[in-house]
This record gives C-alpha cells, structure tokens and sequence, in this order.
C-alpha cells in the first residue's frame, strides 16, 4: 500500500466516494422534516459528507508566562486580558493551528460534496476530541444536498444550519455561502483584586462579582465574535447568522501559588449572500439557485 502524503481525500474516504458513485443508494443524516422541506425548495440528499484530521497541536508559542507580561490594553487603557494577536501572548500559534484544524476538516468534507456533485451541505456537525498527547482530532459531519436544475454551483455551500432553516432562508431571498468560525484565546493576568474577589486570599468569603473574571469572558466572546465578522466580511457576504457559541476557561500555572486564567472562545455562523432585496419572497418554490458568479458546470 502507498503511504498517503497528505493531499487531497485520506484513502479511506476516496474508497467511500468510489462506492458511492458505483452504487444507486444515497444516504442522508437529514430529518424527514428537513428533507420534505427542502424538496419544497428544490434540493434533494445526495449523501453523507464528512471531513476529519488528527493534529499534534502545540500550544505554546514564543513566550507563554503570566498575562501581566503581555501588557494587555484594550481601547487605551489597561485590561489584564491578552489575546492571541499579542506580540508576546504565546496563543497566536495555538489559534493558527485551531484554524487550520477546522479549515482541513472542512475542505475535505467540501472534497467530497463535489465528487458528488452537490450543490450544498447542510446541517453540518463539527466535533473536536482530544486523544491524548496533544493530539486532536477535527471533524465535519453534514448531507449533501443538490439542486434540481442544469444550472450548479462551482464551489458548493456549506451551513451549520437544518435543512428547514436553509428553506426559510431560500425563500426570504437569502442564501448560504459558507460556514465560518471565529477563534479567540486570551489569558487573564489574575492580580491582587481579582484573587481576593474570588476569595483565593482567604480574605473574601462574600457572594460579589469577580470584575475580573467577568471582563475576561465578555472580551473573549467579543473578540472571538469579531473573528467571526472578519471572515464573512473576507468571504463576500452580505451578511450571516450565529448558530453556536461556546467558550472553555482553565487555570495556568504562571508561578508557586499564582495563576492566571486562560479562556478560549468559538463562535459559528454560515455567510449568507442576498439575491431578492424586495419586501416579498421571491418564489414560493424555488429550482434554480441564484448564484453571484457567472461561472456554472453542467
């Protein structure tokens, strides 16, 4: 057997594909709802579509101490939090290789939409397990769709969304480009206040807000909701909807009886392109997919 150097889809999911092509069974991990409702709008299943890659992910970068060091100023004025676009954070590497993760599992499963000549994929799942060792595994799980027309997509879109929501969409004159992730990691320097706040002085046994801790939370979902912005805006849109947010914060040992906070913040959303900018739905079925491009297969 030849070892497989990386490109294009892992041998395992080029067999699939070879199947699937060969046999007349197409599958779906679509609700029965979400399928008559899509046939409404004049998309059917085509298959199950799945990406993955297993990373060693090294988190540290150049400098990883404590979140004092990074002088972390936000809007002229000193905040403890320090992201991962900071010179000397240590988390820029890290999000780079999250990005890139999601990027690849992503692409592989948009790999084998096109072999099957989809048109979109909807419903998309994205799971991430860790496998011990810094090792990681991304994965993308979602149904390919296509349209009953002659007229197809050269790149088909990708949605986090059910196929019921992607009708609604279709119908409003709104249409799917592509699912995208906003990543952002910060580290929090804990100082005297935050530590006695949160009572790790033995000093503070009341019930009070950990300013602080409150800070560190707002400003990662927000950066990591500007991640998110940036990428639709990059991708051509005219806009998108937030379908997940979900945030992790750990402890960092920086010294002996000292540590800071880490928070890492995701937040997913499909860029949605406009095609009827009228007060009334377009069509009350729709066949054909407008598309921006003028570039079509048949």
């Amino acid at each position: 057997m030849t070892a497989w150097d990386g490109r294009g889809l892992p041998p395992a999911a080029a067999d699939r594909m070879a199947r699937f092509q060969a046999s007349p069974l197409r599958t779906s991990l679509l609700s029965a709802p979400a399928v008559v409702s899509l046939a409404s709008a004049g998309f059917d299943p085509v298959g199950e579509v799945m990406g993955c890659i297993v990373q060693q992910i090294g988190w540290r970068g150049f400098y990883g101490g404590c979140g004092y060091g990074g002088m972390g100023y936000s809007a002229g004025r000193y905040s403890g939090v320090v992201f991962s676009t900071a010179t000397y954070s240590g988390f820029g590497p890290y999000v780079r290789a999250l990005n890139y993760g999601w990027d690849t599992a992503l692409g592989r499963m948009l790999t084998e939409a096109k072999s099957m000549g989809a048109d979109g994929v909807v419903g998309i799942r994205l799971t991430a397990e860790h496998l011990g060792s810094n090792n990681r595994e991304f994965v993308a799980l979602g149904t390919a769709v296509r349209a009953r027309s002659t007229t197809h997509l050269d790149t088909p879109f990708t949605t986090e969304l059910p196929g019921t929501d992607v009708t609604k969409l279709l119908m409003a004159g709104w249409v799917p480009v592509a699912l995208q992730i906003g990543l952002e990691v910060a580290i929090r320097h804990d100082d005297y206040r935050t530590q006695r706040q949160a009572g790790s002085l033995l000093s503070n046994y009341s019930n009070v807000e950990v300013s602080g801790y409150t800070d560190l939370v707002q400003q990662i979902r927000a950066a990591a909701r500007e991640r998110l912005r940036e990428k639709i805006a990059r991708s051509g849109a005219d806009g998108g909807v937030v379908s997940n947010i979900s945030m992790h914060v750990s402890e960092l040992e920086i010294s002996e009886g000292h540590r800071d906070h880490v928070a890492e913040a995701s937040i997913t959303g499909t860029a949605l392109a406009r095609f009827h900018r009228g007060t009334a739905p377009p069509t009350g079925t729709l066949t054909v997919l407008p598309v921006r491009s003028s570039k079509v297969r048949g």
